[in-house]
């Protein structure tokens, strides 16, 4: 398994989902990796970065933006003041972290 095919799979079972325009993205890392142990959260902190760090996880799915910016973009807080911290930490570990916003929101039965 790997994040590119966990974002996939949501994806194509979220019709209501538009997937160029989504932000259920990998927003750091290598999405081709493999995955063997996740963690979940609602907000990546530099807390739950360092808790899934510190489980082993492969990859982190949150449903809020890593850097503060719905679409996490190069540049701004990923480069700079707390946000650097956030990056050097991801850097580091090799951990992945995929966002899963729009298809979590209406996900049948136990969307947000």
């Amino acid at each position: 398994m790997t994040t590119n095919k966990i974002l996939k799979h949501m994806i194509d079972h979220s019709s209501w989902v538009n997937p160029e325009k989504t932000v259920d993205t990998v927003k750091f890392g290598d999405g081709d990796k493999a995955v063997k142990t996740i963690a979940v959260c609602w907000y990546p902190s530099l807390n739950n970065l360092r808790e899934a760090v510190r489980h082993g996880c492969d990859l982190l799915i949150t449903h809020e933006p890593t850097w503060w910016d719905h679409h996490d973009q190069p540049g701004g807080w990923r480069e700079k003041g707390p946000g650097l911290e956030k990056t050097r930490l991801l850097e580091e570990s090799g951990m992945v972290v995929a966002r899963l916003h729009d298809t979590w929101d209406n996900w049948p039965g136990i969307g947000i």
